[in-house]
């Protein structure tokens, strides 16, 4: 006799989490093209954003299945404003006049080191004539 106080699981939770991952293993390229913040999301958002891909191809003129709302539900669900992104691709010029995206110039400069290459954490080391 089985025990009433075993945690298996639902049918139907078994049912939606396979669908769920299939829907992932198959949309994935597509929506990583959407937006590479994709895999941040957990497996329930993945599952449901995947699902919304899914859906677009039987609505593919419906407003609320198009690439444009699907990215922005991702960069809802991380917190992230829409904007905010979208900035980073924008190719502008760095010190040097050479063509970039802001992307690549805040990876080659990350926030907390000078023009001359050192970080700044506002303090100096003791030296040991100081130390009493």
């Amino acid at each position: 006799m089985a025990n009433p106080k075993s945690k298996t699981p639902k049918q139907s939770t078994v049912e939606d989490t396979e669908d769920r991952a299939s829907y992932i293993k198959k949309h994935r390229g597509a929506l990583k093209k959407i937006t590479p913040l994709f895999d941040k999301l957990n497996f329930k958002q993945q599952g449901s954003v995947a699902i919304l891909k899914n859906l677009q191809k039987y609505y593919p003129d419906d407003e609320k299945y198009s690439d444009n709302t699907i990215r922005n539900r991702i960069l809802s669900e991380l917190g992230v404003a829409s904007g905010e992104y979208d900035d980073l691709n924008v190719v502008q010029k760095d010190s040097a006049g050479r063509e970039k995206t802001l992307k690549q110039q805040k990876k080659e400069n990350p926030a907390g080191f000078a023009h001359g290459g050192r970080v700044h954490r506002g303090r100096r080391a003791a030296s040991s004539s100081e130390k009493g």
